[in-house]
């Protein structure tokens, strides 16, 4: 299983594509700056 994101910068070096696509679903201030590192 995928492991709690404590950061979005955390969640890109440790857990990759998979934790930050289960904080999107849960938290959508993550979503919002998954959106932003993807457009950078």
């Amino acid at each position: 299983m995928v492991r709690r994101c404590s950061s979005i910068h955390e969640t890109f070096s440790n857990y990759k594509r998979e934790c930050v696509e289960l904080c999107v679903l849960q938290n959508t201030l993550y979503k919002k700056a998954v959106y932003e590192l993807r457009d950078s």
